[in-house]
């Protein structure tokens, strides 16, 4: 007999904490009337019941991986690098204009390049209201909307949480989702010299985060994030959850039959030795300018001395158009410093984060991999133990029984553990396509803007001593 779908039984009971990571095993107890399917020589299919408890700790996932996704095109077209408008040639003005991003649509620290389908009609959006710095915590206000049914209501408005709060969902999510990339946390801080241009980045990465977070298929109806925006009080999360099982990374097979995934992995590293000396330049750079610009601010003092000391009257007028030009240039090039600085060493330090993050995912799949694995070989010696038990003719009955149960319980966990791999790795695969995709996107869109930010501050430079030729004329 196989039991399936339309098999009654009278009670079933699953062992484990309900995280997605615990050991599960299922017991179930046949009906009265009805052979027992614990009987020898009885095959018992517990296959179809697996995926209602292997989603225990989040009970809206199904096991089946959503669609290869494919990126729609964007319908914003970069701005033109001759749409530069001419400003007045005031000092003011030149530095609003060349440190002004508004502009920049495309801009990818506030925008959220997502490329996952759209599985079905339910969303789940955000707004980021406010967001508050003290000297001890960061408190951000968001709005919600969201049709999810299981939502006690379509609308929630200035939902208070502090960045401890986040820190936890964050941390849910990363131990539950073993097969998801979930997207990088931004820091509390940021570390430059204009804080304005600090809160900015941060609250853009947070805005960045909340879009992806909500246009994910399975982690926008996780049940801690309902319970994140619902609450009225401070959110501490209700599931308990394993963690991730990080192992040394050893790539299987040859050339021609290795697994795409190990290949995946051989470039996250490339990629971290790319970037991580990258933004170390990034720094050594900016450091540099500092040192230049500072120069330039001693020479502008030394020339004004000179220019006030002088008698010849055209000679002391051209010096002081001389540090116009240089006040100016020192001006904007100070600007466009900071904000190539910031934008860049925020994005390739969050993808950093990122990249380690996902080496650990696959990590973790190796290790839930050799679990599997362990099940199929204790399955084959509970096996072959219970051949030479019926075939030894001393055994009692007892015995048998015995070997029965522990062989149906190994037949149960690897089973389970069977099914749990290939959930992790059939969606693993398709959120690293996801995850090509995004960061290509975020890099290309990021380097733009900071490519048109660099053309509009030379021009306004070049505006600016234009103005100052005419004058000499």
């Amino acid at each position: 007999m196989i039991a399936n779908a339309n098999t009654p039984f009278v009670s079933g009971t699953l062992y484990g904490n309900g995280g997605s990571n615990s050991d599960k095993i299922i017991e179930l107890t046949a009906p009265k009337g009805q052979e027992e399917g614990s009987k020898l020589g009885v095959e018992v299919d517990y296959s179809y019941l697996l995926p209602k408890f292997l989603s225990s700790g989040h009970p809206h996932t199904s096991l089946d991986a959503y669609p290869t996704p494919v990126a729609s095109p964007s319908s914003s077209k970069p701005k033109s690098d001759d749409d530069v408008p001419t400003i007045p040639m005031t000092k003011e003005n030149i530095l609003n204009y060349a440190s002004d991003n508004s502009n920049d649509s495309n801009s990818s620290i506030g925008e959220a390049s997502t490329f996952y389908p759209k599985v079905s009609e339910h969303y789940l959006r955000f707004d980021l209201v406010s967001l508050e710095k003290s000297k001890k915590e960061l408190k951000l206000t968001f709005d919600a909307k969201t049709n999810i049914p299981k939502y006690v209501r379509s609308e929630f408005t200035g939902v208070e949480r502090s960045y401890s709060e986040f820190e936890k969902l964050h941390k849910h999510l990363i131990n539950a989702y073993p097969e998801c990339i979930v997207p990088v946390l931004p820091p509390k801080e940021v570390e430059l010299a204009n804080d304005d241009l600090a809160n900015t980045l941060i609250r853009n990465g947070f805005s960045q985060f909340l879009a992806r977070l909500s246009a994910h298929p399975i982690l926008r109806r996780d049940d801690e994030l309902q319970s994140f925006i619902e609450t009225k009080f401070a959110y501490t999360p209700r599931i308990k959850t394993g963690t991730l099982k990080s192992t040394r990374y050893k790539a299987k097979g040859h050339s021609d039959t290795a697994d795409p995934l190990d290949a995946a992995y051989e470039s996250l590293t490339s990629f971290e030795k790319a970037i991580v000396p990258c933004n170390k330049l990034i720094g050594k750079v900016h450091s540099a300018q500092k040192v230049f610009l500072n120069s330039e601010n001693e020479l502008r003092q030394k020339l004004s001395d000179w220019s006030e000391k002088e008698k010849d009257v055209l000679l002391s007028r051209s010096l002081c158009d001389f540090m116009k030009t240089l006040e100016i240039s020192t001006n904007i090039t100070q600007t466009q410093s900071e904000y190539e600085a910031g934008h860049l060493s925020y994005l390739f330090g969050q993808y950093h984060k990122r990249t380690l993050y996902i080496k650990t995912l696959l990590q973790n799949r190796l290790s839930v991999e050799k679990e599997y694995e362990k099940s199929v070989d204790t399955l084959e010696k509970k096996r072959q133990a219970l051949v030479v038990l019926k075939a030894s003719g001393t055994t009692k009955s007892e015995q048998v029984q015995a070997g029965i149960d522990e062989f149906e319980e190994a037949k149960q966990f690897e089973s389970y553990k069977k099914a749990q791999f290939q959930k992790v790795d059939r969606l693993l695969r398709t959120e690293l396509g996801v995850n090509d995709k995004t960061r290509a996107s975020d890099f290309y869109e990021c380097l733009s803007t900071l490519a048109r930010h660099t053309i509009r501050a030379e021009r306004a430079k070049l505006n600016s001593l234009k103005e100052i030729m005419d004058g000499l004329k």
